[in-house]
Formats: C-alpha cells, sequence, structure tokens
C-alpha cells in the first residue's frame, strides 16, 4: 500500500492507495508493509525545526470523499484505545506516525507495521490514509484533548481511499520506471550505511 499524489500542488491534495491481494492467499503474514510516496508538501525553505518537515499520517474510519478529506471520520480505532505511536503497545489501529518531507517537498518512506491488516477486524480496506498538516505528538500530552484523540496533528491535508485490487494498474513505462526507482531508494540506503 502507498499513497501518491496523481498531481503535483503547492500542497498535496489527491492520491492513490492500492493494495494488491493477488491470487496466492495460502500464506498470511500478519505484518503489513507500508510505502509511502507523496510529492507536493508545501515546505518554509528558511525552516530551522525539523518539525516543520514532520506530519501525522493516519488511517481513518471512513472512504468517504465527498467533502475531500473532512468526510473520513475520526481515526480507525476499534479497539476504543487512546492515540499513540505506530510502536507503541497501546494505540489506535490507524496511528501511523510521522511521515518526514525533504526540503523538497517530497516523502519517501517504508514501513512495516503489526497492528493494521488488510483482512479481519483490524482491516484497514475501505478506509482513509489522511496526512495532516502538523505533526502528530503521539498522545504524549495527556491534559490537551486533540493530544489524546488524534496526536494534535492538525487539518488534513491529503487523502485517499485504501482499496483493494486484484492486479495493479498498468503504467507506461516511464512511469513504472520512475514508481520503482522511489521504491526502491530507501533500501539503497540502507545498503550503503
Amino acid at each position: 500500500m502507498g499513497p501518491e499524489v496523481a498531481r503535483t500542488t503547492r500542497t498535496p491534495t489527491c492520491c492513490m492507495c492500492l493494495t494488491n491481494t493477488g491470487t496466492n492467499t495460502a500464506k498470511e503474514s500478519k505484518d503489513l508493509n507500508v510505502h509511502v510516496h507523496v510529492t507536493g508538501f508545501k515546505v518554509n525553505a528558511s525552516a530551522r525545526d525539523h518539525r516543520a518537515y514532520m506530519h501525522g499520517m493516519h488511517v481513518h474510519v471512513e472512504g468517504n470523499l465527498t467533502d475531500s478529506c473532512q468526510s473520513t471520520g475520526a481515526h480507525f480505532n476499534p479497539t476504543a484505545t487512546v492515540h499513540g505511536d505506530r510502536r507503541a503497545s497501546i494505540r489506535h489501529v490507524g496511528d501511523f506516525g510521522n511521515i518526514a518531507c525533504d526540503k523538497h517537498g517530497i516523502t519517501n518512506v517504508v514501513f512495516t507495521d503489526t497492528v493494521a491488516s488488510l483482512t479481519g477486524p483490524s482491516s484497514i480496506v475501505g478506509r482513509s490514509i489522511n496526512i495532516h498538516a502538523h505533526m502528530d505528538d503521539l498522545g504524549k500530552n495527556p491534559h490537551i484533548p486533540a493530544s489524546v484523540s488524534s496526536g494534535n496533528a492538525g487539518p488534513r491535508i491529503a487523502c485517499c481511499i485504501i482499496e483493494k485490487v486484484d492486479k495493479l494498474p498498468q503504467l507506461s513505462t516511464k512511469t513504472a520506471r520512475r514508481i520503482l526507482r522511489d521504491i526502491m531508494q530507501p533500501f539503497s540506503d540502507i545498503e550503503n550505511e
């Protein structure tokens, strides 16, 4: 699954989330591998604080974009817990923490989540991914209601519906090469360490 901005603007407004389930269901994995590639973040070039480049990212309950990102509902939280970090033992199923963009307004992140899934009660299929304007405080401010419920990450600036497909869409060779390069970049950085 990886949201990708379909058009470049000053602020991301549209993205694509597809999960390729394929036809082989003999071996089910508990872990969900997530790739996020988004372009078009508005960046303040003079910002010195890393928080200016951080954006909260969450799975929201509704896969409904009739009112842009405002109609996607609250964070996906079937276990009725408090908001937390992606690595926390107590968190919403939809808490994916923060993503960081670079000075060009691009983020390219790969991570594994062990709580969200594509099947069962923690399934995120049919729901939405929302990216917020500010850094998620990961629920660490218990005296601030917005921290406990949503990480106090600010307005929603990009969203997409998570859809299950049997086959990924056909892409031009040029587009496929660009996406493959972007997907592999985080792994080549790891190999060079």
